[in-house]
């Protein structure tokens, strides 16, 4: 890199710290104990013990290397378990077996270092990848809009998950075919290192078969290599990518626990594809992912602007070739997420989006400004016009994405007290039964009837004497939970029905001061 690449490169590093830095403080609460922790994130409460077991020695040297290999959550990958053992292990060894009554500075790390990091990481690669830091302002807007899309920073917030990881892996998997530049060298292997790396975390290393056949398809068109060098290296990026899946799953070389393996991920895919328990209320269509991909990613139009500029950085630019590796591996996925899985947790669109987006500048492009001919002023004209609209559709994009990060950080950062503000649950059930609620005690009331038009929530607090009954049903009613104070009432009214409207903006939401909320 020169001089000037080195600048923006230092000034990302210097946004990333910073970005890395906020997201400590929202990190670094919800668990102070494992009982709040299974309170707060079910994945992380749940996966939390397994850890542990993983860090505690055994009698026997023999079961110590047990509790070590054999993990047993195998919807997850054992590198997402080794890379936490390995940031767990400096805690463990000074604090041991009491390492369980410090959760909270231990998760912290753990959500800071492999989920926070690794995402930072890829965010820096794919900025690389596209700018190569030459355009300091297309890099730090590019890196702007990558870290506030707020499907990524939901993910960076109170969330330990191997997610960040896989996506790195296969990040790094366009990084070293960028570098290897059509020669199938070391760098094509490295490629198919980490494919297998990310396969093994979470499966997506399985989603690169188009991108490694167009990419020898490419190198065989440009005449790089012959056809019988191509299917040899073809075969050799399989070896190394199953090589590298097995020796990142060392389980997955006993045959009875590669089975059990095996029998665990054929049954959450068939939940996934299914839905979880009652299947009857889950479907596949397409267009029900809508409201999802609106709220957490963009609305339709911005998501077709994407694609629009990551198929104009296939034909024009520096970076064709990468951008067509990414459509490559963008349409297969999107195909498999639109029409085979049932459920709709918004991260599984990570991993299409963090490349899709990477692209959005592909309609600005200096090539597209500048006319091929000097008398074609009409397609110069043009091409201005479009660059103009796209930064516009950009920038709008980045004011709704802070829009939507900053509630959504914080609501993260008051998660604990909002928690420990009331009871999980409320006093009563939405089944017509009245509950008298106690004198003196407060109250946060959450009163709604969605049997009118519009129907409508109203959040707010309350004494046991001012409400000294409540009764709910399905349609009508209130429900109230047990809060410490009159304070901690409101505060925890207030604060659900910023969330309820976010989630749910056709239906009228009142807070608890009586006014109507607006997003």
């Amino acid at each position: 890199m020169n001089q000037k690449q080195k600048r923006v490169f230092r000034l990302l590093l210097a946004m990333s710290l910073i970005y890395f830095t906020v997201m400590i403080f929202p990190n670094n609460q919800g668990a102070d104990d494992p009982r709040l922790l299974a309170i707060t994130s079910q994945d992380e409460g749940f996966q939390y013990p397994f850890l542990l077991r993983m860090l505690t020695p055994g009698e026997t040297f023999k079961e110590t290397l047990t509790h070590i290999f054999s993990y047993h959550h195998y919807i997850y990958g054992y590198p997402f378990y080794v890379a936490s053992a390995l940031v767990s292990l400096p805690f463990h060894l000074v604090w041991g077996e009491g390492l369980v009554e410090h959760t909270q500075i231990h998760l912290l790390m753990l959500r800071q270092l492999i989920s926070v990091l690794p995402m930072l990481a890829s965010i820096l690669l794919l900025v690389y990848l596209q700018t190569r830091f030459k355009s300091p302002w297309r890099a730090i807007g590019l890196f702007v809009f990558l870290a506030t899309i707020p499907g990524i920073v939901r993910q960076n917030l109170t969330w330990w998950h191997p997610d960040a990881l896989a996506i790195l892996f296969a990040i790094l998997v366009f990084y070293f075919l960028d570098r290897d530049n059509l020669h199938l060298k070391k760098h094509f292997y490295l490629a198919a290192l980490f494919c297998g790396l990310s396969a093994g975390t979470k499966l997506l290393g399985f989603f690169f078969i188009l991108v490694i056949a167009g990419y020898l398809f490419l190198g065989l068109a440009k005449k790089k290599f012959t056809l019988q060098k191509a299917s040899l290296a073809g075969l050799l990026f399989i070896v190394v990518m199953f090589t590298a899946l097995l020796f990142s799953n060392p389980l997955l070389l006993i045959p009875q626990t590669r089975a059990d393996i095996l029998e665990t991920h054929l049954s959450h895919f068939n939940s996934f594809h299914s839905g979880w328990e009652n299947t009857d209320s889950y479907n596949r269509d397409p267009i029900t992912w809508l409201p999802v991909l609106k709220r957490w990613y963009g609305s339709i139009f911005f998501l077709m602007f994407a694609l629009v500029s990551l198929i104009a950085a296939c034909l024009q630019g520096k970076a064709r070739r990468l951008n067509l590796l990414i459509l490559l591996w963008v349409l297969p996925y999107t195909l498999y997420l639109l029409t085979v899985i049932a459920v709709r947790p918004d991260h599984y669109w990570m991993p299409v989006f963090l490349p899709l987006f990477s692209a959005i500048f592909g309609l600005v492009n200096r090539e597209a400004l500048t006319p091929v001919i000097s008398g074609k002023f009409n397609a110069f004209t043009l091409s201005v016009w479009v660059a103009f609209f796209s930064l516009l559709a950009i920038g709008e994009q980045i004011i709704i994405n802070l829009q939507e990060t900053i509630p959504l950080y914080q609501s993260a950062a008051s998660q604990q007290k909002l928690l420990l503000a009331c009871d999980t649950n409320p006093v009563n059930a939405p089944d017509g039964n009245p509950v008298l609620l106690k004198s003196g005690a407060w109250y946060a009331v959450e009163e709604y009837d969605l049997g009118i038009t519009p129907p409508f929530r109203k959040f707010y607090a309350t004494s046991g004497e001012d409400i000294e009954l409540a009764t709910a049903s399905e349609m009508a009613g209130r429900l109230a939970w047990a809060c410490q104070n009159s304070e901690l009432a409101v505060f925890r009214s207030a604060q659900k029905a910023r969330d309820y409207k976010r989630s749910h903006p056709k239906i009228q939401v009142f807070g608890p001061d009586s006014h109507e909320i607006f997003q």
